[in-house]
């Protein structure tokens, strides 16, 4: 004892041998005026380490699911057999991780409600025999004018939840008459409750003493809750209230000194005297009042009304400044540290958290943005003052107190309070409530509600358990009654967490317009990781349509059925979880349960991450698949499972599989694909081979015992020189029963992606290029196109030249020289012609000219030679070269051709008639045609002329010798030696071995100019000439025919005699000519 009184001791020391904390822990109470923080104390029990045995060797490479995202989890090894006792031998099949967490159960939870708001404290302690001694407040805070009440009780709580004593701090019953204040003999505010030694329990209040007498007050009870004393704080002399400031808060410093202090009422019926500074007192060793000093208050620093935007000032009704209940402590430079609150009854707190050297003045604010805080004492320490800040969202802080600066540790989610401990090893516990599980909450849980758990030395949390409520709790109290039982107590917004509300309380009330107070137990239990069993030996074929969805390959995974979810199943993954079905406060389903498997505790809705479990769809063999299950505390347990991916192509006996598959190998590469290849990695045909039951591979055995490969069809296609397909076939011949498969093995050609293609270069000429199809260019003719599915050993038959690549390449023109062109072939789906595959590497198609001489022949109708008058044969032809096969050409326009049509019809013995072709019966057309292809013979066209019957020469006149005036006949020869008439026949041999006739005849008797005649004098040799056609000559088979007209032979006059005058005759002679019949 010191000055008579034993030192006042922590909550820790004494009662709560199996705390949290093996050094001592500072119980402090508070009680809430004008504003009501909130406040938790955390269970030290929970949860206990958690204690991980990895049943499955460590390889050193962990599963983590969601690698490199906000959400990675790293699962731990594959469980070992059930462990939980009372699961042991019941789940043969199952595993379990060896992971054991302490969990909370739910006990008697029993509510104390009165008529006016309900307050429970951070004001309880256990007794030396296991009872709790708890504070209970009831007010009718905000402050109702002109009165308010304000009354406290201590309750004796036993080890089942029950009350077992009950009374009134002040000594008076109340009467719950918000209209009473200080009149009634049950006023007081309690303020802290220690245990002070020997079963003796004090409690600090202000409130009635005696009788009549109010004022600062001790009351000291025993386990049991009988009255020892009642008496008043001494002064020493100091007013009780100075400046009429209320005196009615307490906090303990770090080093146990006792603070009393005051908060300020700014404008209400009990205003302060004072309102510049905070009236703070240190208790001396007998616990009673000291030099009180004088903090700057937080008006006096920033003007409430100022802040509210009134006015300098201007207060809001029932305003009021003060420092927060058991937020007052003091640095190792003994500056002061503690929150402030401006308040009033209509408008929003401002709160403050300061720092003021040790006479008083204020040397740093921090001022959150439209949040409260609460000061978080039990990690605090004289350099980190810890607080939660709730504003938007709720945030984890720490005051460092010699920087004078904040820093922000933690965020969690809207609607969050939280209170945080110490725990066992370096590590802390916390107790709260959500409204959301998100971001640092993530995975626990879905529902708002109570949550509980540990914290890491950085304050990430390693556990969390949850209680479901829509109610708001606030807990305020958590005490480790045994090693199973913990004692808890708080408020709660309504009544559906309470189990009842017993009677014998100040008032049995079920209302929820204001707070009730709760208290009761929490059992401690041991919570264990889920137990999984997971399918077995299940086949999968890549070919199967109903596995073509990941759907429905991961409903297979998890059920051994598809298009069910149906986890009834005999080979379904089987989960279960004792605690959570049976046990939590927050109990699970099956359905729950099941719907975590394989799923990320993290981020649960994710997809599952297959790939990262060791399941891959698209390879075929043994594939050892994780399976794991979380439970709601996100404890795993895994296990794995032989998953066998096979293909319709998959041979198999009892003991084993083989799979290999169509390959393809570069022409270059053959001597590559040899037996050792083929069971390698590089492994050309993706043979895998392996043991049904163990997944090991047999390509390693002897071929006798595991793959045999056929070494004939291997060396034929080992020293093949020519692109082509060939069979290869493998045999299992592990096990009783040999099974055999032969695959494709596609030598050369073009692979892309999953086809090959075979062509050949080819040229082409372009004539046939410039016209040529898609079709075409496939052919057997030029490229020789065909093409296979690799994987499925079928030849493609929709294939096509890109339709851009046959634009361009009809479009080619080689006037250069040959061009080259690559013609891309597509693979064409059948339905849709969507584009399978492109060739890029051929075929490649040459273009070139190729040509004809063309000949162009001169003929008569009878497509005979020409000849000219003296029957001299004209030109036969003329020869225009080599010409482009296909090119354009008109005879017409060619200048050869054009000089030497003009040269025939000079000659005027033919007349041109048209432009032939080769056949002699087709016209060319008068725009010409195209050169065609003849196979390099030549082209011949003809221009055929239609020979004429003409006369070549015709003598103008003709004089004949002078006859004389007689009376005996005259024969008058001409005059000329060489006139001669000339005809000249063209036409075709037929018609001019019909011949032709050639007539004479005069239109009138010889007559002088002066009328007179001489009829009938003209002869031609012997033939008389009169006025009709007189036959001269005929002739056939001759060109060129002359009629001689001179002296000798031909034309003369016989004039009888008598008849002739001295005078000059004249008559005109006709000549025909007419083809004879």
């Amino acid at each position: 004892m010191e000055g008579g009184r034993e030192k006042i001791k922590k909550k820790g020391e004494i009662e709560v041998k199996r705390s949290i904390k093996k050094s001592d822990k500072i119980l402090v109470s508070i009680i809430l005026m004008t504003c009501i923080s909130l406040g938790l104390a955390l269970w030290a029990y929970l949860p206990k380490n958690e204690v991980m045995l990895k049943a499955k060797a460590n390889d050193g490479n962990p599963i983590v699911v969601d690698k490199g995202t906000d959400a990675a989890q790293e699962l731990p090894f594959d469980g070992q057999p059930v462990f939980e006792a009372t699961l042991k031998g019941k789940f043969p099949d199952y595993s379990q991780n060896q992971k054991v967490i302490t969990n909370l159960t739910r006990g008697p939870i029993h509510g104390r409600s009165s008529v006016i708001t309900d307050q429970t404290p951070t004001m309880a302690v256990k007794t030396e025999d296991g009872n709790i001694i708890q504070v209970f407040i009831h007010h009718s805070l905000p402050f109702e004018i002109p009165n308010h009440s304000i009354i406290t009780e201590l309750v004796l709580v036993d080890g089942e939840g029950n009350i077992k004593n009950q009374l009134w701090i002040s000594g008076g019953t109340p009467s719950f008459d918000i209209g009473k204040q200080f009149d009634d003999r049950s006023y007081a505010i309690a303020e802290l409750l220690v245990p002070v030694g020997n079963g003796q329990y004090e409690l600090l209040y202000t409130g009635y003493y005696n009788d009549k007498d109010i004022g600062p007050s001790r009351l000291v009870v025993d386990k049991d809750l009988n009255i020892l004393s009642r008496s008043k704080i001494e002064t020493n002399g100091y007013p009780e209230n100075p400046d009429n400031q209320s005196m009615s808060r307490a906090s303990m410093n770090y080093n146990k000194d006792i603070y009393k202090y005051s908060y300020i009422d700014l404008n209400g019926v009990t205003k302060a005297t004072r309102t510049d500074a905070y009236n703070t007192i240190k208790l001396d060793a007998n616990g009673n009042y000291t030099t009180p000093v004088l903090l700057t208050s937080m008006q006096e620093a920033f003007d409430y009304g100022v802040k509210l935007g009134y006015g300098k000032g201007e207060l809001p009704e029932g305003a009021t400044d003060g420092l927060l209940p058991e937020s007052l402590v003091r640095s190792e430079s003994q500056e002061y540290v503690a929150i402030s609150v401006l308040t009033s009854t209509q408008e929003k707190p401002f709160y403050f958290l300061n720092i003021w050297d040790e006479t008083g003045n204020l040397r740093y604010t921090y001022e959150p943005v439209s949040a409260t805080i609460e000061y978080l004492q039990d990690i605090s320490s004289p350099d980190y003052y810890y607080f939660i800040e709730t504003g938007e969202k709720t945030y984890l802080k720490r005051l460092e107190v010699n920087e004078k600066k904040v820093v922000t540790i933690k965020e969690y989610p809207k609607g969050t309070s939280l209170l945080i401990n110490p725990g066992l090893n370096d590590d802390y516990t916390y107790f709260g409530y959500t409204n959301s599980f998100s971001g640092e909450l993530n995975g626990y849980g879905t529902e708002p509600g109570l949550i509980m758990g540990n914290m890491d030395k950085d304050f990430n949390i390693l556990s969390l358990a949850t209680i479901d409520s829509t109610e708001k709790l606030n807990v305020r109290n958590l005490i480790q009654l045994t090693d199973t039982n913990v004692y808890t107590s708080g408020e709660v917004s309504g009544t559906q967490f309470v189990d009842d509300f017993p009677t014998g309380g100040p008032y049995t009330k079920r209302g929820t317009a204001v707070a009730n107070n709760f208290y009761g137990i929490l059992n401690a239990e041991d919570d264990f990781a889920p137990i999984i069993k997971a399918p077995k030996q299940l086949i999968m074929n890549q070919d199967d349509p109903a596995l073509q969805t990941e759907q429905a390959r991961e409903e297979f995974l998890l059920t051994g059925e598809v298009g069910i979810n149906n986890y009834e199943g005999l080979n379904a993954t089987k989960v279960y979880d004792q605690f959570d079905f049976n046990r939590s406060m927050s109990p699970k389903d099956q359905e729950w349960l099941n719907n975590r498997i394989n799923r990320n505790p993290e981020k649960i809705d994710n997809p599952i991450d297959w790939d990262a479990l060791g399941f891959d769809f698209k390879t075929v063999g043994s594939q050892n698949v994780t399976y794991f299950v979380s439970d709601s505390q996100k404890q795993i347990t895994s296990t794995s499972s032989r998953v066998n991916v096979v293909t319709d192509g998959t041979i198999y006996n009892k003991k084993g599989m083989l799979d290999a598959h169509n390959f393809h190998i570069p022409l270059t590469d053959v001597t590559k694909v040899t037996d050792a290849a083929l069971r390698s990695k590089s492994n050309y045909a993706k043979l895998v081979a392996w043991d049904i039951e163990t997944g090991d591979s047999l390509l390693s055995l002897p071929s006798k015992e595991g793959i045999e490969i056929n070494q004939e069809q291997l060396k034929a296609i080992q020293e093949t020189k020519k692109e082509g397909i060939f069979d290869l076939t493998f045999t299992l011949n592990y096990g009783d029963e040999p099974k055999q498969q032969t695959v494709k093995v596609y030598v050369g050609g073009e692979k892309v992606g999953d086809y090959v293609f075979y062509s050949t270069d080819f040229t082409i000429p372009w004539d046939i290029s410039r016209n040529t199809t898609s079709e075409e260019l496939l052919s057997e003719e030029y490229g020789k196109v065909s093409a296979y599915q690799i994987s499925k050993g079928t030849e493609m038959s929709n294939l096509k030249v890109s339709d851009n690549a046959v634009a361009t390449f009809k479009a080619i023109d080689p006037v250069s020289g040959e061009v080259k062109q690559l013609l891309p072939i597509q693979i064409l789906e059948p339905e849709t012609n969507k584009v399978l595959a492109e060739s890029t590497l051929g075929p490649n198609g040459t273009v070139y000219y190729r040509y004809e001489e063309v000949v162009v022949q001169f003929v008569d109708e009878a497509y005979q030679l020409l000849y000219d008058e003296n029957d001299t044969n004209f030109p036969a032809s003329t020869t225009l070269g080599e010409r482009i096969v296909g090119k354009q050409l008109n005879i017409a326009e060619e200048t050869d051709i054009i000089t030497q049509k003009a040269t025939i019809e000079k000659s005027k013995g033919y007349e041109f008639l048209n432009y032939y072709q080769a056949d002699m019966k087709t016209v060319y057309p008068i725009d010409g045609l195209e050169v065609p292809y003849l196979e390099g013979k030549g082209w011949t066209a003809y221009l055929q002329f239609k020979g004429t019957l003409r006369f070549i020469k015709v003598p103008e006149t003709m004089r004949f010798e002078n006859g004389k005036v007689s009376v005996k006949d005259q024969k008058l020869e001409a005059s000329s030696t060489n006139e001669s008439l000339f005809i000249g026949d063209n036409r075709t041999a037929q018609e001019k071995d019909r011949g032709w006739r050639l007539y004479a005849k005069i239109n009138q008797d010889f007559v002088s100019l002066d009328n007179d005649r001489l009829p009938n004098i003209l002869y031609y040799n012997d033939q008389p000439i009169a006025k009709s056609n007189v036959e001269i000559k005929m002739n056939n088979s001759v060109t060129k025919t002359e009629v001689k007209l001179t002296k000798d032979s031909g034309l003369n006059l016989r004039i009888p005699g008598g008849t002739a005058k001295k005078k000059t005759y004249g008559a005109a002679i006709i000549w025909e000519l007419t083809a004879a019949l």
